[in-house]
C-alpha cells in the first residue's frame, strides 16, 4: 500500500494512521507513525519581510566614510514566490547619516547559493568622495553616478508559516561612484572615482 501526501512544511513532523474497513465494520486506528519532512539547504531559504542591518565598512577607494565606521539601516525583502529558485525584490531605507548611501531598491536573484543584484542610482545628487575640502558634496559642476552592487548568503533559517525562511544572512555592499563634469568645471582630478566596500549583516526586525 502506498500514500502520498503532497503540500508538506519542510523540517516538520507529521503522525499518520491507518484504519481498516470492511463492510459498515472499522478498525480501530494503528499506532501512529511519525515522519519527518527533509530540513532543506539554508541557503534554499527566501527573503521575505521586514530586517535590521548592520553596516562596517571594510574597503574604500576615496576620502569620507572611513574602513571601520558602522551604522544601522533597515531593509525590506519582497520574495517573487516561496522556492529556491525565486528572486527577491530589495528596498533599503537609507541613513540620513551617511548621504552617500541613499534608499535605493533593486531586484536580487537566487544564483548558486547567494542573492545578488546591482542598481544604479538614479538622479544627480552632486556626490564628490575626492574633493579636497573632505566634503561628500563637491564642487559646481560635478555630479555623481552611483552604482549598488550587493551579494549576501543565508546564514540561518526555519519555517515560517509553511515556508523557508531566511532568518539571519551576511554580505558584501559595494557602492561605486564615478564623477561626472558639466558646465564650466574642469580638472577631473579633484573628484576621482571611488569604491565603498561595506560588510553586511541582516537579522529580522518586527518593524514595519
Amino acid at each position: 500500500m502506498r500514500y502520498d501526501d503532497h503540500g508538506l512544511v519542510p523540517d516538520t513532523t507529521y503522525s499518520y494512521q491507518v484504519t481498516a474497513l470492511r463492510g459498515g465494520s472499522r478498525s480501530l486506528p494503528s499506532h501512529s507513525l511519525l515522519v519527518t519532512t527533509r530540513t532543506p539547504p539554508v541557503w534554499s531559504a527566501a527573503l521575505s519581510g521586514n530586517w535590521r542591518v548592520l553596516y562596517r565598512v571594510i574597503g574604500n577607494s576615496g576620502l569620507g566614510t572611513p574602513v571601520g565606521q558602522r551604522w544601522i539601516d533597515s531593509w525590506q525583502f519582497t520574495p517573487s514566490c516561496m522556492n529556491r529558485d525565486c528572486f527577491a525584490t530589495l528596498t533599503a531605507g537609507g541613513n540620513s547619516e551617511h548621504r552617500r548611501f541613499t534608499p535605493f531598491s533593486m531586484q536580487l536573484d537566487h544564483v548558486v547559493r547567494t542573492y545578488s543584484g546591482a542598481v544604479p542610482y538614479e538622479g544627480s545628487a552632486p556626490f564628490c568622495t575626492g574633493y579636497s575640502n573632505g566634503s561628500a558634496r563637491g564642487p559646481a559642476g560635478v555630479s555623481a553616478h552611483v552604482t549598488y552592487h550587493v551579494v549576501l548568503s543565508v546564514s540561518s533559517a526555519a519555517v515560517e508559516g509553511r515556508t523557508w525562511t531566511a532568518r539571519s544572512w551576511r554580505g558584501t555592499l559595494r557602492l561605486v561612484e564615478y564623477p561626472v563634469y558639466s558646465g564650466a568645471h574642469h580638472g577631473g582630478s579633484d573628484c576621482p572615482p571611488t569604491t565603498v566596500t561595506v560588510a553586511i549583516d541582516g537579522t529580522q526586525s518586527a518593524g514595519p
